[in-house]
């Protein structure tokens, strides 16, 4: 798993996902390799009620899941408490200088999906589904060489509705944030650019996360990615040795999923669809 990069081509239809596997497969000689499928949900927290509490200060919290990997990310947003960046501006000395239970953004990652809606039938936690629809992103996954993978799907709204569609691209051959440049920057743009099919007046955008905004959702024992490692010394293999082992932060794994999801969440909230 690689470097992604994300985009939104914002005013196609249903039919640009067929536009668009036309141009990977016939133009990229891109290989189908199954569904790619998203859940979003939204809820609020009914504690503010119970306590009497003015409703502009209820908690959200928006959950996807990713049916085939049967995983679920969790974003929870407390307007009451502050931000990573607002807490680290605080003044040396401050007495509330110490590390928050958590921050205003919170995000968790749950395996199975389910476990989420066990735990809160269990816990009998205040947490109910909010007015907002379930949102759902589906398509395909396919295959360019070695090096690329690419996911697009048509979001979808209940009855039917598609509000444009995702597109995700996988570098595989760069599997650290760290190693991203702006040359990075220019070969995810082309490359984007030459998936997408020729449509007069497409509205497309590009989506993007800065290392900032994803230090805010970091879980503690996740701190700073850009914290340096202590090359590996205790190994006999002397292809390997003075390479720092991966970081859990690194675009592989659960970790990739996470950030993706973080994107995606971010931009349709972006866009009023959730």
């Amino acid at each position: 798993m690689g470097y992604t990069t994300l985009a939104r081509w914002i005013n196609t239809n249903g039919a640009g996902l067929d536009m668009l596997r036309d141009s990977i497969m016939k133009n990229h000689m891109g290989q189908f390799r199954g569904r790619w499928q998203l859940i979003i949900k939204a809820y609020r927290s009914s504690l503010s009620s119970v306590l009497g509490f003015n409703h502009n200060y209820e908690r959200i919290m928006w959950t996807m899941t990713m049916p085939a990997n049967d995983v679920s990310f969790v974003l929870i947003e407390d307007p009451m408490v502050a931000s990573r960046a607002e807490h680290d501006a605080k003044p040396d000395g401050d007495p509330a200088d110490e590390t928050p239970p958590h921050y205003r953004n919170t995000l968790v990652t749950l395996s199975p999906a389910a476990a989420l809606d066990q735990l809160l039938v269990q816990t009998k936690a205040p947490w109910v589904r909010s007015g907002q629809p379930t949102v759902v992103v589906d398509g395909a996954i396919f295959a360019i060489g070695t090096d690329w993978i690419v996911r697009a799907g048509n979001v979808m709204m209940p009855g039917g509705a598609v509000k444009g569609l995702l597109l995700e691209a996988e570098y595989l051959p760069l599997p650290n944030q760290a190693s991203a440049s702006n040359q990075t920057s220019e070969l995810f743009s082309n490359f984007l650019t030459s998936l997408l099919p020729a449509v007069p007046d497409a509205k497309t955008v590009a989506v993007a996360v800065s290392d900032q905004e994803w230090h805010e959702v970091l879980c503690p024992e996740a701190e700073d990615p850009s914290d340096e490692q202590e090359p590996t010394v205790e190994d006999d293999d002397v292809y390997a040795h003075g390479f720092p082992e991966p970081k859990s932060n690194d675009w592989t794994g659960i970790d990739r999923d996470r950030r993706s999801a973080f994107m995606i969440q971010g931009v349709l909230r972006s866009e009023g669809l959730l």
